[in-house]
């Protein structure tokens, strides 16, 4: 059984729920260690036993040393993963991300000092995005080393065809990107604009600076119910609660990814409504998606009900997205190891 050794920046957070569906798929396939640089501000429960190093080299090339792993793993492309295969010669993986590969203007340092290692032969892959890889080429990145990958998304977790509730959710962390007052928006309008059934808003909300939307929440009458955090494992109930979800995202930074939440949501029989911002959305989406341009638009669209047939439609199309279909992507390149 090979060793896999993960690097990440903290562990277990509870936004990230990407690398826990990662490592219930693997863990019965190899002998694993995860390494935390520092604890998660909002960890969930039910995580896997991980030691906590400070993000310190010596250290963690010391932790290193003693497991003996066959690979190196990390998610994005910040991460520490390429020097200290550098340092001790491990050969390493790693999965990008949204907000790591979509940043606007000048490359960032981050970017540009993991090059090198990626490009080289201790690297055996980065997963990415499919639209994101010729952004990657074009900044330096070598085309074999890409991998053309998904979201980690554990769609039986949420493969639910029982009805569902009416409200409007919303989820995510609260930062700039994801323009989450913009929910608040829509919500008010639907309450304030005549002819319009108003339904109720659930806000899931994560992340520091959180008060500010609380605070303009209240500023507007409440149009909004803030709702108490919740661990991983009730997230499938609480999907089945609501008719739709909104996503919402800032228009001028265009730096949205591909959400878990938009799969998870659709195999929960929930209908997606996002920005109308880029085409590899409606790729993601499929055609059971719903897209908007205006606050308003946004509205009429929640006012009224997710059609039946989309919502059958969406069961099958999100499939695709089910990680346990592309684990393969990431176990290959550590089993050539």
């Amino acid at each position: 059984m090979k060793k896999i050794l993960y690097l990440l920046f903290h562990y277990p957070q509870t936004t990230e729920t990407y690398i826990k569906t990662e490592i219930e798929a693997v863990r019965d396939r190899y002998e694993l260690r995860i390494v935390a640089n520092g604890m998660a501000s909002d960890p969930y429960t039910n995580h896997f036993p991980f030691i906590l190093a400070p993000d310190n080299l010596n250290q963690l090339a010391e932790v290193i040393r003693e497991f003996k792993p066959d690979v190196l793993h990390s998610h994005w492309f910040m991460s520490n993963v390429g020097l200290l295969s550098r340092i001790t010669g491990v050969p390493f993986t790693l999965r990008s991300h949204s907000f790591d590969t979509s940043w606007r203007g000048a490359m960032p340092g981050y970017f540009a000092s993991m090059i090198p290692d990626v490009n080289s032969d201790r690297c055996l892959g980065v997963l990415a995005f499919p639209h994101i890889h010729q952004k990657l080429i074009g900044h330096g990145i070598r085309a074999e080393k890409l991998v053309a990958s998904y979201p980690v998304v554990d769609i039986p977790r949420f493969h639910n065809r029982e009805p569902n509730g009416r409200a409007v959710m919303t989820i995510g962390a609260f930062v700039p990107k994801k323009q989450m007052e913009d929910a608040l928006r829509i919500a008010k309008w639907m309450t304030d604009h005549p002819g319009t059934v108003p339904r109720e808003f659930n806000l899931w909300v994560l992340e520091y600076g959180v008060e500010a939307l609380w605070k303009l929440n209240e500023e507007m009458g409440r149009p909004a119910h803030p709702q108490p955090r919740a661990e991983p494992e009730e997230m499938p109930a609480i999907y089945k609660r609501h008719e739709w979800l909104l996503f919402t995202a800032n228009r001028e930074l265009n730096s949205v990814g591909w959400p878990l939440c938009i799969a998870e949501a659709q195999a929960s029989g929930v209908g997606v409504l996002l920005p109308d911002l880029r085409p590899d959305l409606h790729q993601y989406a499929g055609p059971s998606g719903y897209f908007y341009n205006t606050l308003e638009e946004a509205a009429e669209i929640l006012a009224g009900p997710y059609p039946e047939e989309k919502r059958l439609a969406a069961f099958d199309y999100c499939q695709q997205w089910d990680f346990q279909r592309h684990v393969n992507q990431l176990t290959d390149l550590w089993d050539r190891a």
